[in-house]
């Protein structure tokens, strides 16, 4: 039901003001229309209740009927002027220009000053005004208003007799009926407002916790990227010191996957070749960083960090090692899981890889170190044109 709510609301924004992610725009445009459609509401309500309470008499039904219609007609020009201009001035102060004079036509034909069931709606408006048009639009319309006010009383001092469609006991009738129909679209007003903003403050937390992980993790793999890595990295050595344990730190790089792109891209068409996409839209480089990342996170344990440093590199962070079998049994795993051939549309990919390790704090107590020290095992495993995996453990 809120969906659905939410939904026509925001029907009568702007296309591009539901994408701003300024959430008080969105939020004010949402008041705006609320209140548009319950200016509608209201107005619709008063007429019934013009029908009911006047004994049907002509004279009534048609003096009522012109001032409802008149004004129902301004707000929904006001909801299309909104919807393609996004002005919140200008649609704004034009709803409260139909509720003043809507309201000071009624007031003239219901009695004036002290009779008349709609003199006490005059005074809300100053208050729609400052909500929907702004402040110095609030002002204004304050002034306006009480300038309104103060004449009817005058008038009522100078003797004059306004005319009068009601009864006294219809008049009574009208009174409670438009006073309890306000009061109801002011609390659907309020409520609508409270669901509205209970949807921003959700989305707000749901945009800043997407881009707290987009700061934190690579948009191709869903990995950890460089930052994150650096920060698990500092973080690992710090228990490393703290509780006398061990932990590795692997970089892997595939040396091969510009090579396999461009030998597909000869093979197919640049269209077959981004179907090979593991998600709609990637091409077959992000395909296989994919694939690479989804082995590299199933032949490791939940508590390592992996990461994607570069264009083709990746590391793994492995915390809490019990000894250099440890390390081992772990690239084994890694050796078992990037040697398995890519299948990719009946396709076989194999890639060539070179791994290098440092071990904390066996081969450095700091995170620079320790990651140039895994970096130096991978540049001696390309100059000695070995694609297996290189463990530095000479000090161990």
């Amino acid at each position: 039901m809120k969906e659905k709510i939410l939904a026509l609301i925001d029907w009568f924004i702007p296309e591009g003001m539901s994408q701003y992610n300024q959430s008080e725009v969105l939020l004010r445009a949402r008041i705006l229309v609320v209140y548009l459609l319950g200016a509608i509401a209201m107005t619709a309500s008063l007429y019934v209740s013009i029908l009911i309470f006047s004994n049907y008499r002509n004279h009534a039904i048609y003096i009522g009927g012109a001032f409802c219609s008149m004004c129902i007609i301004f707000f929904f020009i006001g909801l299309n002027l909104f919807k393609h201009t996004g002005s919140f001035g200008l649609t704004g102060n034009l709803l409260t220009a139909t509720l003043f004079f809507g309201s000071a036509g009624a007031i003239f034909f219901t009695g004036g000053f002290y009779d008349s069931p709609t003199l006490l709606l005059v005074l809300t408006i100053p208050g729609v005004a400052f909500v929907l048009a702004g402040a110095q639009s609030g002002l204004v319309w304050s002034g306006i208003v009480f300038v309104n006010a103060l004449g009817f009383f005058l008038l009522y001092k100078a003797g004059v007799q306004f005319s009068t469609t009601l009864t006294l006991a219809e008049a009574k009738d009208l009174y409670f009926c438009m006073y309890s129909t306000v009061l109801l679209f002011h609390a659907l007003s309020l409520y609508t407002s409270y669901l509205i903003q209970q949807h921003m403050t959700i989305r707000f937390y749901r945009e800043q916790s997407q881009l707290t992980y987009n700061a934190a993790h690579d948009p191709i793999t869903g990995l950890a990227n460089r930052t994150t890595y650096e920060k698990r990295l500092n973080e690992c050595i710090d228990l490393v010191i703290l509780n006398d344990s061990e932990a590795a730190v692997t970089l892997i790089d595939i040396l091969n996957i510009k090579q396999i792109c461009e030998s597909y891209a000869e093979k197919f068409s640049a269209n077959d070749t981004e179907s090979f996409s593991v998600n709609h839209g990637q091409n077959l480089y992000d395909a296989i960083l994919q694939e690479v990342a989804k082995r590299l996170d199933n032949c490791s344990r939940q508590t390592d960090t992996k990461a994607r440093l570069s264009d083709s590199q990746f590391a793994i962070i492995s915390p809490n090692l019990r000894s250099t079998n440890s390390v081992e049994e772990l690239l084994n795993n890694l050796h078992d899981a990037l040697k398995q051939p890519i299948i990719l549309r009946d396709n076989e990919i194999h890639l060539q890889v070179i791994s290098g390790t440092a071990i904390c704090p066996h081969h450095g107590d700091d995170s620079v170190t320790l990651h140039n020290q895994a970096a130096q095992a991978v540049l001696q495993g390309k100059e000695t044109n070995n694609h297996r995996f290189i463990c530095q453990l000479d000090n161990v």
